[in-house]
């Protein structure tokens, strides 16, 4: 099935949806093989962000503010940690806009792997007014920063720009 977006090409491929346009010579045929509900791929030019929660209409806004930011684009959506995992090693984003609490493998523990695995991809943690108190072991794994879900968009863009920088060994890239 092959669906038409504003955004692009994209084909359903066993439960995940895969962009079909070969923009920067990319190909993300390796996804047909995995087996990701609920799992987005999309275009990829500028910085490229995952975004990661386990609410669909959360997922849905972000993505859409995302979009319409100057210099970024999401490159893929997760609806818990092990989705965010694979996109991860498929897609390599630079930034990785992670909630903190999910089912199945929670946003400290996925961090905590992410930050191990690939040292270069940086992730900045999501929380809800319920879940501050978990900020401490957010950035123990290896976040960024932690950031409100009602951070403003002017400075969501601003950190995921600066968060992009960010080398492994903390030093920024000009």
């Amino acid at each position: 099935m092959v669906h038409s977006l504003v955004w692009g090409t994209f084909l359903m491929i066993d439960n995940a949806m895969v962009d079909a346009d070969q923009q920067q010579g990319q190909q993300y045929a390796v996804l047909a093989s995995l087996k990701l509900p609920g799992a987005i791929v999309m275009c990829q030019p500028d910085t490229r962000i995952l975004v990661v929660d386990d609410f669909l209409s959360y997922r849905q806004s972000l993505t859409a503010l995302i979009a319409v930011l100057d210099g970024i684009h999401a490159v893929g959506v997760a609806s818990d940690g092990v989705q965010a995992l694979a996109l991860c090693e498929i897609l390599q984003p630079e930034v990785v806009l992670m909630d903190i609490e999910m089912p199945v493998l929670d946003g400290v523990e996925c961090t905590r792997v992410i930050k191990f695995r690939w040292p270069h991809i940086q992730v900045i943690g999501l929380f809800g007014f319920d879940e501050s108190s978990r900020i401490k072991e957010m950035i123990d794994a290896g976040a960024w920063r932690c950031l409100s879900k009602t951070t403003l968009a002017d400075d969501l863009h601003r950190f995921i720009t600066m968060a992009a920088k960010q080398k492994p060994d903390g030093n920024v890239d000009e």
